[in-house]
């Protein structure tokens, strides 16, 4: 669920970034000032559009790596965890 999360904001936040730099441009009458315009938004939204993939991601990573860190030295297989079997105590916990 995460992962489809990300990539659909990944994707609306592409295309966000499309029709406004399309519009910057295409506002002004100055073609030259429009060009500038739209560089300036597509920069600025590329570097924000880049933070949010990163942070996307490193959420994904961190499920992932939880996840398998639940069962990781535990000495249950993840068929026996799923038939419901219980988890042995750690040997560190007592």
């Amino acid at each position: 669920m995460l992962v489809r999360r990300a990539r659909r904001r990944a994707r609306t936040d592409a295309l966000l970034l499309a029709l406004a730099t399309l519009t910057a441009g295409a506002v002004p009458a100055d073609p030259v000032r429009g060009l500038k315009a739209a560089a300036l938004l597509l920069s600025a939204g590329l570097l924000i559009f880049l933070w949010r993939r990163g942070r996307d991601l490193d959420a994904v990573a961190r499920a992932r790596a939880g996840a398998q860190r639940a069962l990781d030295g535990r000495g249950l297989s993840l068929s026996d965890w799923h038939t419901g079997r219980p988890l042995p105590r750690r040997a560190d916990a007592g």
